[in-house]
């Protein structure tokens, strides 16, 4: 039956078209972005989905990206505080009305108080999990600059 279960949520990520995260916490509890979208539990979101904004830190020392292609990304880290992710996108206004979109879906952690960081993201229009390093302190990924290290909930 986990099987079966594992199976269903691979093709329910897949056929979703999107990517989503998954934290993990130092007592091994998992709490994924999709999880109030699939059942009504407690802590979703407003569109049915968690939003990081709202996630407990406390613990918190892993994190997943699992993508559409079925690729999946983690990192994770001894102290809490040091995960981030966070989403590239925008909202054009016109035409037929709002339309947004999400260029890229970034998974992030510190590595030292200078701000490196460790950096895996799922870039929606080639279809590709990227990995690289950059600096929360000044992003280079896609010109993004300085991180809101406090709204990421990011402690150094």
């Amino acid at each position: 039956m986990g099987l079966s279960l594992a199976v269903d949520l691979s093709a329910a990520l897949g056929l979703s078209g999107r990517s989503w995260w998954e934290a993990r916490y130092r007592d091994g509890r998992t709490v994924s972005e999709w999880a109030g979208a699939l059942q009504a539990g407690p802590e979703p979101g407003r569109d049915g989905t968690r939003h990081w904004e709202d996630l407990d830190r406390r613990g918190l020392v892993g994190l997943r990206l699992l993508c559409p292609d079925g690729s999946v990304a983690e990192l994770a880290t001894a102290r809490e505080g040091l995960l981030f992710q966070f989403k590239v996108g925008g909202l054009s206004v016109g035409g037929e009305g709002p339309a947004a979109w999400c260029s890229a879906h970034v998974i992030g952690a510190v590595v030292d108080a200078d701000g490196r960081c460790v950096c895996r993201a799922w870039e929606t229009a080639p279809g590709r999990l990227v990995e690289f390093e950059d600096n929360v302190y000044g992003m280079r990924y896609l010109g993004i600059g300085a991180l809101a290290l406090t709204n990421l909930g990011v402690r150094l």
